[in-house]
């Protein structure tokens, strides 16, 4: 297989449609505003072409074996591995987040992914055999059969890995794809589509529609067959309608308000590091972010202490600063946490560090620490998506547990103990997509679990079986172990009766001896 030509960065990549563009985008640098690219805003005849290229060539990527397909995902990791230098400078560039955090957050856990979907694919998604091997009126077996097309939908504040790991899934299943990315971040997406194009047999495999919500509503009335978004609540509901128009499977990850639970018996240490973590890195523009930490009270003072600590070490800054916070990505976004910690004083919640915009050009926050909320605050209920961790105290575990589970959302839930029993008991109590038990946010990186929410955060999992599964549907196969000229079930006569009666108690009678009882009374009966 050849390789195809590496396009240069503004000459359309792979996927998108050629010619000049009717409106287009530009991109710039969160941190200093400089102009990264310009790239067209596709309507709905382009966006249709799209996706009528990666049906036709979804036919023949379908038809391959799961282990040729898993090949070619291998192929692709390789490819990522070569660029990954490339890779992490574009996210860097078009999301102000440090190089540093590209290779780990994104760039490693994206490998992971596709290692994962390629060697777990062709078991997950292998036609099975049902039923008992040898009894039994027919042979079942159950195969996975891709739907055809994934339209795709990502956010800009991971837009390399959120792309791949929903387009690697959809891949694995035996779909093409078509990737609808964030106006703030088209480039991570662009270069994927190449890296695809080269691994892949067909360029038309995965495709890009570069564009604003527009493209995105084009995406979903094309129709595609099957819908992966992840992004806010309320844009969610509205693919969520588009899908129902056509009658598409829908699968959302809306984001989070997750929260901490740290028990009397947590050693503080680690638990306060992880929130420092959780809440601040990438900004805190992360849907599984630590967004509310919910402390035993006697463990609180120390707690936030020790969260201060950690805090006050970390320096928002331009991503080749060293500093360890880098820009808001989204304009606008400021504007929400300044309304947050705003709404917090105002109620009287207190401000331990931070709460200030920094100075100077580029949208950035720093680590701000907020004391003595409560649960009617904007802090406390709404999604902040900045780099703010509001700790509040608890008197015992039935109230963490309502706190935790009061709002809307529920993504991730987080608990910390030196009892893992405890823990595990606490967390099969929080509504959640995901618990993690002394740790934090890495789920996501776990590519053998699957990933999604529950209530306002979402319907559908991506990773793990379960994601694999998505993007595939089953195909329920019978065939009679004996092929009589007359079944007995078809019509029946009226005097067969009891042999029907009887079979009902030899089948499903409570134990042998009542089976056969039942089963002898019917014969007798007149």
């Amino acid at each position: 297989m050849e390789d195809h030509p590496r396009p240069q960065l503004h000459v359309p990549a792979p996927g998108l449609v050629s010619g000049p563009p009717a409106d287009a985008i530009e991109v710039r640098e969160p941190d200093t505003g400089l102009l990264v690219d310009r790239v067209p805003v596709l309507g709905e005849e382009e966006t249709r072409e799209l996706v009528g290229r990666a049906r036709a060539a979804a036919g023949p990527w379908s038809d391959l074996p799961l282990r040729a397909r898993a090949a070619h995902l291998k192929r692709l990791r390789r490819l990522v591995v070569e660029r990954a230098d490339e890779i992490a400078e574009t996210v860097s560039r078009e999301t102000g987040k440090p190089p540093i955090d590209v290779h780990v957050q994104e760039i490693l856990v994206a490998c992971d992914h596709l290692g994962w979907a390629a060697r777990a694919a062709p078991r997950v998604l292998a036609c099975r055999r049902r039923g008992p091997p040898l009894l039994g009126t027919h042979r079942r077996r159950v195969r996975w059969e891709p739907y055809g097309v994934a339209g795709i939908i990502t956010p800009w504040n991971f837009p390399f890995v959120i792309p791949l790991s929903a387009a690697v899934s959809a891949l694995a299943a035996g779909n093409a794809v078509v990737l609808k990315p964030s106006e703030l971040t088209p480039g991570p997406a662009r270069l994927l589509a190449e890296l695809a194009a080269r691994a892949l047999p067909d360029p038309d495999l995965v495709l890009v529609a570069t564009g604003d919500g527009r493209t995105g509503r084009a995406l979903v009335d094309a129709p595609v067959d099957v819908l992966s978004f992840t992004g806010s609540v309320a844009t969610g509901r509205k693919v969520m309608e588009g899908a129902a128009r056509h009658l598409t499977p829908p699968i959302l990850e809306l984001g989070g308000k997750d929260a901490m639970i740290v028990l009397e018996d947590a050693d503080l240490r680690p638990a306060a590091r992880a929130a420092v973590w959780g809440a601040f890195f990438h900004a805190g523009q992360v849907c599984q972010s630590v967004e509310r930490v919910f402390v035993h009270r006697s463990r609180h003072d120390e707690f936030v202490r020790l969260v201060l600590e950690e805090a006050s070490r970390l320096r928002a800054g331009p991503r080749r600063s060293g500093a360890q916070i880098g820009a808001l990505t989204r304009p606008g976004q400021l504007e929400v946490i300044e309304a947050h910690v705003r709404d917090a004083r105002e109620r009287g919640a207190r401000v331990l560090l931070g709460g200030e915009p920094s100075d100077g050009e580029g949208r950035f926050y720093p680590p701000t620490v907020l004391s003595e909320v409560t649960p009617d605050m904007r802090i406390m209920r709404e999604e902040t998506f900045g780099p703010v961790l509001p700790v509040a105290a608890f008197d015992d575990e039935e109230e963490a547990v309502r706190l935790a589970n009061g709002t809307p959302y529920g993504l991730d839930a987080y608990v910390w103990t030196e009892d893992r029993g405890r823990g595990r008991a606490l967390a099969r109590r929080l509504r959640a997509g995901s618990v993690m038990v002394n740790d934090c946010v890495t789920n996501y990186g776990l590519s053998d679990l699957p990933f999604g929410g529950v209530k306002e955060s979402g319907m559908g999992r991506i990773h793990g079986q379960e994601g694999l599964r998505s993007f595939a549907y089953p195909v329920a196969e019978a065939e009679p172990r004996l092929r009589p000229p007359r079944q007995p079930w078809w019509f029946p006569p009226a005097d067969r009766a009891r042999w029907v009666k009887a079979w009902l108690h030899l089948r499903h009678g409570a134990g042998l001896a009542d089976r056969v009882t039942g089963a002898l009374a019917a014969l007798r009966q007149d």
